[in-house]
């Protein structure tokens, strides 16, 4: 059977849920009634502390336990932290999760109560108190996040998603067949390898750069970067690389003030997740370009399938409210 003490390990893996319910822990609990569980969350809490724009993994989280506790049983620890691996818990169970440890310490802490009034210790008026003030008037139930009322207001729905312009792409077949891209818009562009998505990319995107104030971010762990803005040079200008490299100086002029340094392009063979969470919420851009989505990294599970489909999830909900993204 898995303990709910320790499914919560992986939930608390991730920064976001990690900072939204570490308070709703009880590390002296989980120490007294699960010892050996107990340093697993001493490890996790501690990589927290010195990570804290990370989200972590389970590898992350065995390397620095076997650091820190080198003469721990390898035998329990192994094995426990294998089942860790494998265990994927969604945010609402989660939640579930931390209900009925926080309801399941707070019996035990009525139970210790009654037990002091059958020693003659305490009353039972004390007990009777307690149940009032520390337990009867608690709220038992995690609150959800918020949830948005969509209006009912046809005017409004049809001004908000469809008068907006949006961002518009190069080629009209695209606008008629797919429309502008709006905020929360997700989409992948599929293709064999070497067949021209970058420069394709190129050149749709430099045609919105200049249909929103805000940024345009692009996060390039596939080829050099150097040759990614090249082609973001030639496709804004639609010139070729001989006329770009004959009159450098006024083209890189004229480009930065015509985009305003609107565009972004952050180059990196390994970029995190938490690298794109933290750019994302320091540009608030318009449009964000994974080029390559599935090699993100920050996300572990024993079958490719399950990570990408979690990478995907992530990016929309990142994109969900906050800009429109395209995966690669």
């Amino acid at each position: 059977m898995v303990i709910p003490e320790k499914q919560l390990i992986v939930l608390l893996l991730s920064k976001d849920n990690y900072s939204k319910y570490k308070d709703l822990v009880n590390l002296d609990y989980i120490k007294e009634t699960y010892r050996e569980l107990s340093y697993l969350y001493s490890s996790l809490f501690e990589l927290h502390e010195k990570f804290p724009d990370n989200d972590l993994t389970i590898d992350e989280l065995s390397a620095y336990f076997w650091v820190k506790y080198p003469t721990a049983d390898k035998t329990i620890y192994d094995g426990m932290l294998k089942s860790l691996s494998e265990l994927r818990i969604a945010p609402e169970v989660g939640q579930g999760i931390l209900l009925e440890i926080k309801t399941r310490s707070e019996a035990l802490k009525l139970s210790e109560k009654a037990y002091k009034v059958a020693q003659g210790i305490e009353t039972v008026q004390d007990l009777q108190s307690y149940y009032a003030e520390a337990f009867e008037k608690v709220d038992h139930t995690l609150q959800a996040d918020s949830l948005t009322e969509i209006t009912t207001n046809l005017e409004d729905i049809v001004e908000q998603s469809y008068q907006g312009t949006g961002l518009r792409w190069r080629l009209d077949c695209l606008n008629k067949s797919l429309g502008s891209l709006r905020v929360g818009d997700f989409g992948f562009i599929f293709a064999r390898p070497e067949t021209g998505k970058t420069t394709f990319l190129a050149s749709e995107i430099t045609e919105m750069l200049g249909g929103s104030e805000k940024p345009i971010i692009w996060f390039n762990n596939e080829e050099d970067g150097k040759k990614v803005m090249l082609r973001i040079y030639q496709a804004y200008f639609g010139i070729e690389l001989d006329k770009l490299l004959a009159n450098t100086k006024y083209f890189n002029q004229k480009f930065n003030e015509e985009t305003n340094g609107n565009f972004k392009l952050f180059d990196s063979a390994i970029i995190g997740k938490g690298d794109v969470e933290k750019i994302v919420a320091k540009y608030q851009p318009a449009l964000v370009v994974y080029d390559q989505i599935d090699k993100i990294r920050g996300f572990a599970a024993d079958r490719d399938d399950l990570r990408l489909g979690a990478i995907y999830q992530w990016a929309r909900e990142l994109a969900k409210n906050s800009h429109a993204a395209i995966g690669v």
